[in-house]
């Protein structure tokens, strides 16, 4: 009874009752004016809770200022940052909240009244952790950290380099390391998509990427626009900028687990974990990401899922979560690293204290499921006000869900997706495997076999999850959006080495540090590899597009006719690789076989533009007779304003 009082007189201090009081009025204030509108002047349900969402927001500022968390802020100034980042706080709720009506309400056509009450209770909770820790935080909570910050501040530059300068010359390794491997980016390269952001200009991409709300994507499309960028100077910016990011999220990891281990001092240890955490960082999933023309987001999107890991392990949740969802606005798939590696640190944190393990990886998996409903949220709330959508989504059966589940997660595990040879993720896999269990039998501590078995299988289930959402039909997977698999290996090793310290066990230190090296090279070698690839597939497209080019300004020369528009077709058996190339699928797959790109490339190269049209059937026909492996002329027919090519 004691501990219960105990813990009543913690829970229901001043702030909190008068947070209930003044959260129950607010909830009133928007619950009536939602109600009145929606029930009685009859306006849309989702329209009715966006005005009463903003009657509640500002009742709640002006009461929860002054009577609930006591603010001392004076002046214009800092009242008006205390509103900023009041509204700030609201506006993540706001979304969670209009997004539910949105989603259960006018998509799922599910009754308002208990989804509006459902989604009231929750922006409740979540509204005072934001009021209290964000908005109006007291000043002099934080003033033990800002004095250590002055001190730092008057210390001198010098020394502070001088304290640090192992670490920088780690970090500038790295960053060397980065460039060398990624080198070809630095020149103009393409991918499938590239084409089609040049041809349909900024706005209109803009436009495509929030609909996937992929919201940074379209702010550096935004910059460019405003700046006046070019595209080619876009394209190469990003992937300078990605270099240094990959080389950053590198750095951050390897230094978190340093920390972590306090083995700041231990030279061949070190070397093992830069090899382990490049892995995690640098593989054949990431890889792709270096492709895109916002290919500097996308990188971002890597940091800010490792950023968020540690914030996490380090009881920092709610700028855990703030990352996260920061990482997921990037390029969504990044956070599933955030799922992996955080699991890990938790592991090692909690040592075998197995209550606390299953506790923490459950708000692990809270904070990940959250920022994916924030995304299919912010989804829906984009594709509501473009009136459009990119991709459908739809509720599949158990069988479905199943099937997906399965087929997609052998193309990941037996397949690597058809670009590394088959079974050899699988192989690695093993090997390591027999380690932890020769680790497990001489340590006697059996539940890191559930712990390794539950890594391993999210490292190939988590991509195939919002596959679930999706019509059969338009399912799909491509490496970037598997990230978490292709870190796998280096994951499993981290566990090895943080958890079992395998590393220390006779006979195991070897195959620890020779399976580093190993997956090192082999990642290594793949960047060169693949970069190679994509500049290769870029100048061949190049010159069947200078050649078509060519052949329609000589026909415009000859005929006095403009080429206005351009149909595709096909011979019998297109081929998606050149002849000889590696077939590592967005990284090199050809832009002049692809009819959402093809025409786009010839606009790109030309710098004219052309209207799509359908191509004649008795010209179709005269295609599908041939089967060529190469260009030819006959690939091409002109009629007045008309060009039909056929891709090969």
């Amino acid at each position: 009874m004691k501990k219960i009082k105990g813990l009543l007189k913690k829970i229901l201090t001043k702030e909190v009752i008068m947070y209930v009081i003044f959260g129950v009025l607010t909830t009133l204030v928007n619950l009536i004016v939602s109600f009145v509108l929606e029930g009685m002047v009859h306006i849309d349900g989702a329209i009715a809770s966006a005005i009463g969402i903003v009657s509640s927001v500002l009742f709640a500022y002006f009461t929860n200022r002054k009577w609930v968390f006591e603010t001392k802020a004076i002046g214009f100034i800092e009242n008006f940052r205390e509103f900023i980042k009041f509204i700030l706080g609201r506006a993540v709720t706001m979304i969670i909240e209009q997004g539910g009506v949105i989603v259960f309400y006018s998509y799922m056509h599910l009754p308002f009244m208990p989804v509006k009450l459902s989604l009231t209770v929750i922006v409740i909770i979540l509204n005072f952790f934001f009021s209290k820790f964000f908005a109006f935080a007291k000043k002099d909570e934080g003033k033990e950290i800002r004095d250590n910050m002055l001190i730092k501040k008057k210390r001198n530059f010098k020394e502070i380099i001088k304290e640090n300068k192992n670490s920088l010359y780690i970090f500038l390794a790295m960053l060397v390391f980065t460039v060398i491997i990624c080198s070809n980016f630095i020149h103009m390269h393409f991918s499938q998509d590239t084409y089609p952001m040049y041809a349909w200009g900024w706005d209109n991409y803009i436009k495509h990427f929030l609909l996937s709300n992929r919201i940074f994507s379209a702010l550096q499309l935004l910059i460019s626009k405003v700046l006046n960028i070019s595209f080619n100077m876009t394209v190469k910016i990003s992937s300078i900028i990605s270099m240094v990011v990959f080389a950053t999220s590198w750095f951050v990891l390897y230094k978190y687990v340093i920390k972590l281990l306090k083995k700041e001092e231990d030279v061949p240890f070190k070397i093992l974990i830069i090899g382990i955490t490049f892995s995690i960082i640098f593989n054949f999933c990431t890889f792709e990401t270096m492709v895109f023309v916002e290919a500097s987001v996308m990188a971002f999107s890597i940091l800010f899922a490792v950023i968020a890991s540690c914030l996490y392990a380090e009881k920092k949740y709610l700028k855990s979560f703030v990352v996260l969802v920061l990482s997921s606005f990037c390029y969504q798939t990044a956070i599933s690293l955030f799922l992996l590696l955080t699991l890990v640190f938790i592991a090692y944190k909690n040592k075998d204290n197995i209550k606390e393990i299953f506790k923490k990886s459950i708000g692990v998996f809270i904070l990940w499921g959250i920022a994916m409903v924030i995304n299919l949220i912010m989804t829906k709330l984009f594709s509501s006000y473009f009136g459009t959508t990119t991709r459908e989504t739809t509720i599949l059966n158990l069988g479905q869900i199943f099937t997906t589940i399965f087929n997609y997660g052998k193309q990941l595990l037996i397949d690597n997706l058809n670009i590394l040879p088959k079974g050899s993720y699988l192989i690695a896999i093993i090997i390591l495997s027999i380690v932890l269990l020769v680790s497990v039998i001489k340590r006697k501590k059996y539940f890191h076999i559930f712990e390794y078995f539950v890594l391993i299988l999210l490292s190939f289930v988590v991509p195939t999850l919002p596959l679930v959402v999706m019509p059969v039909e338009s399912q799909y997977i491509e490496t970037r959006m598997a990230m978490c698999y292709g870190a796998i290996l280096g994951i499993i090793l981290l566990y090895l080495v943080m958890v079992m310290k395998a590393n220390k066990l006779n006979g195991l230190d070897k195959v620890i540090y020779i399976m580093t090296v190993c997956i090192f090279a082999i990642n290594s070698i793949y960047f060169v590899r693949a970069s190679s690839e994509n500049m290769a597939t870029g100048y061949l497209d190049r010159n069947i597009a200078k050649t078509v080019i060519q052949a329609i300004n000589e026909y415009e020369e000859t005929t006095g006719n403009t080429i206005k528009n351009i149909g595709i077709s096909y011979d019998q058996g297109s081929s998606t690789y050149y002849d000889g190339q590696m077939e590592l699928r967005s990284t090199n797959v050809r832009g002049m076989v692809t009819d959402w790109a093809a025409i786009e490339a010839l606009e790109y190269y030309s710098e004219k533009y052309y209207n799509i049209v359908e191509v004649p059937e008795e010209i179709d026909s005269y295609f599908k007779q041939f089967d060529w492996k190469f260009y030819s002329d006959k690939q091409l027919v002109f009629e007045g304003d008309n060009l039909y090519l056929c891709l090969y």
